[in-house]
């Protein structure tokens, strides 16, 4: 459901990654021109020999193999309020779903599989093939929430649908976060192209996907080009002031893709790469 890391020498940057037809969300901080008084704690001999610097941000990124894909539900014509999309689903092995949305335990959630029915993941009956638990949300949010497994599912293009009446709408509100895990061999691997965060200047990031089962700890995964590729990349940003854009990211050539935005505030962003693609055997990714 994606991981965090905090790197506290220089300016510090978190990642919180996922992957579907892949999403990774990453925040960076970004200083002003003039900068910002930064506290390097060392041995004196370190700073004369060079030896206190930065990670390589190749060997500080983040793996992924979830996805957290934002929903905001639309009004229909009947009065009652939708939002429907397509989730990615390349193995048949078992896959999660879990809605995180303020008012979401009254929203009602349509699964439908490639070539199959329509399948209401809330309702009593369900399906045989898929569990149904309540637990703690995490990732530091004081709430609970319903994850719903579907344990022998068919890979391919899954259809989602999400729906609430217009009570609950006014009640909760209409946006959240829809997180999906599955046991894909396929994983994202996203890093920051340096540590240049500075208002004004570019700010790059490096994606690539790699093969989960040949990955080590302790080192970047290795590239995948053999069985699966990215068709298409993109990055969704949100400034500090709110304004959102859409950066392209564009392919190098090796399997990399890579690209980058223009800073032109100084503080948080938000950065969600989509990326999409296919297997070698043409499934989607």
């Amino acid at each position: 459901m994606g991981a965090s890391a905090c790197r506290n020498l220089g300016c510090p940057t978190r990642f919180v990654a996922c992957l579907l037809a892949g999403a990774v969300l990453c925040v960076a901080p970004v200083w002003a021109e003039t900068g910002a008084a930064k506290n390097l704690s060392a041995p004196p001999e370190e700073f004369l020999s060079g030896a206190l610097r930065l990670p390589d941000p190749a060997r500080a990124g983040v793996r992924s193999s979830a996805a957290m894909i934002p929903v905001r539900l639309e009004a229909t014509d009947s009065g009652s309020w939708r939002w429907c999309g397509h989730l990615a689903i390349d193995t048949s092995d078992a896959f999660s779903v879990m809605l995180l949305a303020p008012g979401g335990q009254a929203w009602d959630m349509l699964l439908t599989p490639p070539h199959g029915e329509p399948v209401n993941v809330k309702s009593p009956h369900g399906s045989a093939r898929m569990t149904r638990r309540t637990g703690a949300i995490g990732l530091g949010l004081a709430s609970t929430g319903e994850a719903f497994t579907i344990d022998t599912p068919s890979a391919g293009r899954w259809a989602v649908c999400l729906s609430a009446s217009a009570t609950d709408v006014a009640s909760g509100g209409r946006d959240g976060f829809l997180m999906v895990a599955l046991q894909s061999p396929y994983g994202l691997y996203t890093h920051l192209s340096d540590y240049g965060l500075v208002a004004g200047r570019p700010v790059g990031f490096v994606g690539y996907l790699y093969d989960r089962r040949r990955a080590t700890a302790g080192a970047p995964p290795t590239l995948d080009r053999l069985t699966a590729r990215i068709t298409k990349a993109e990055m969704h940003i949100i400034q500090p002031s709110g304004v959102e854009r859409i950066a392209p990211l564009r392919g190098t050539g090796d399997g990399v893709v890579a690209g980058s935005f223009r800073a032109d505030e100084a503080g948080d962003y938000t950065a969600r790469i989509v990326v999409r693609g296919e297997t070698i055997d043409g499934a989607p990714l």
